[in-house]
């Protein structure tokens, strides 16, 4: 809807948007804060409200996104949602996640802090490559981590399974 708008550096989206769709924001290059309006406190009984999925490629090559709001009812992360986000530094997932997808945040070269929810279970391939600042915290027990999810990244320190036949 919005790619490669070249203009665009903050977005306030109503409290009415629950997906960003794919590709919606891809290419805006100056783009830097995206946030919700919060219901005010007369309203605040609107428990729907918030974004709940980010689409493949929403955020692609928005090279100075640097941070990103998300809602407690959030729930999906579509592939290479950040990818090439050189800027983004911090990504707070809340509860009830479940995947972060092949390549979502590759090549986030300036992510330093990513909190994992405890309900996460299975982190795709390259998810966090070439994230070369990243200090992982600890993995939530059980996670499945796909092959090269962390390659390149600082503080990786994630011990893959021996599979045995």
């Amino acid at each position: 809807v919005l790619q490669e708008s070249n203009l665009l550096t903050k977005i306030l989206l109503p409290q009415t948007v629950a997906v960003i769709g794919k590709g919606a924001f891809a290419n805006c290059k100056w783009l830097e804060i995206v946030k919700q309006k919060q219901p005010s406190s007369e309203n605040s009984t609107n428990s729907l409200g918030g974004i709940r999925e980010i689409e493949d490629m929403a955020f692609s090559n928005c090279g100075t996104l640097r941070y990103i709001e998300l809602s407690d009812s959030f729930q999906k992360l579509g592939k290479r949602a950040f990818e090439h986000c050189v800027q983004l530094e911090e990504i707070l997932l809340p509860e009830g996640i479940e995947e972060i997808p092949d390549r979502a945040f590759f090549r986030c070269r300036h992510l330093k802090n990513v909190k994992f929810p405890s309900t996460l279970k299975r982190i795709g391939k390259e998810a966090f490559a070439f994230c070369e600042y990243l200090k992982l915290p600890e993995l939530p027990e059980g996670v499945q981590v796909e092959e090269r999810a962390f390659v390149k990244s600082k503080d990786y320190k994630v011990k893959r399974p021996k599979i045995t036949e």
